[in-house]
């Protein structure tokens, strides 16, 4: 709220509502980002929760498994995380298409220099 390009539209009479709107377009992919790397983060933190509350689930299992020595269970746990995070990340890239498609055009363009 405290940038130049608001206060320019405070002082051209534009409407809060309007202001608010280009303020939350401006700032929608930095909060789309931060979303989804806390989202990978509580995915990853899953092993540490479940196996401090004794829940089950897949992280006390992989947790069980790396007590245990038990190698294609622990390298399947790290697949499915890895997995996991790509999956995420693929999805933020079609939400940043769908917020900002001149996203899209700078990809098309930097193909073409290349």
């Amino acid at each position: 709220m405290g940038k130049l390009y608001v206060a320019n539209d405070l002082a051209l009479g534009k409407k809060r509502r309007i202001i608010i709107q280009g303020i939350l377009n401006n700032v929608s992919l930095q909060i789309i980002t931060v979303t989804a790397s806390t989202f990978a983060n509580l995915i990853g933190g899953s092993v540490v929760i479940e196996s401090v509350f004794s829940w089950p689930g897949i992280g006390k299992y992989a947790m069980d498994s790396i007590l245990r020595l038990d190698y294609p269970v622990i390298q399947g746990y790290g697949l499915l995380m890895v997995l996991l995070v790509i999956l995420i990340n693929t999805l933020v890239d079609l939400v940043y298409i769908l917020f900002d498609p001149q996203i899209m055009h700078e990809k098309k363009m930097r193909r073409a220099i290349h």
